[in-house]
């Protein structure tokens, strides 16, 4: 290898990290301090799925699982650096809304009492936070 390609591979290594990190600080942290999940529980499981915090987003790297005790999200290698695995129990879910924008549909929702952090995360979720029967406000467009 040429020493062009090594100091290339290694700018982008080095920025990659940065990203990732910025894009942790930008809600993904906040979750993790209250809900960090460090063992996977059962349930079922939607695999690379698009979503977000806030302004940062997740395209198609995420994990969505619905368990019993929560929500669980993960991210997909290499995204997971500095992105721990989080486990949202369902009762810090409230004010939930669909969002449709042309063939988009998404939900958009907040979590936490007091609320720590907005939620974007594909249509599905909205049918599972309604199902759970948790004491969500439903917003209407």
């Amino acid at each position: 290898m040429d020493s062009e390609l090594i100091i290339v591979l290694i700018a982008f290594s080095i920025m990659f990290l940065f990203v990732s990190f910025i894009a942790t600080r930008m809600g993904w942290s906040d979750v993790a301090e209250l809900y960090r999940c460090d063992q996977k529980p059962e349930g079922r499981y939607h695999r690379y799925r698009s979503g977000g915090f806030g302004l940062s987003s997740y395209s198609n790297c995420l994990t969505i699982g619905i368990c019993e005790q929560g929500f669980y999200l993960s991210l997909t290698l290499p995204f997971m650096f500095f992105h721990p695995p989080l486990l949202i129990p369902w009762d810090q879910f409230h004010s939930t809304r669909k969002k449709n924008f042309l063939l988009f549909h998404r939900t958009q929702t907040y979590i936490g009492i007091p609320t720590i952090a907005q939620l974007n995360l594909p249509a599905f979720v909205y049918d599972e936070l309604i199902e759970r029967e948790t004491q969500i406000e439903i917003i209407k467009e």
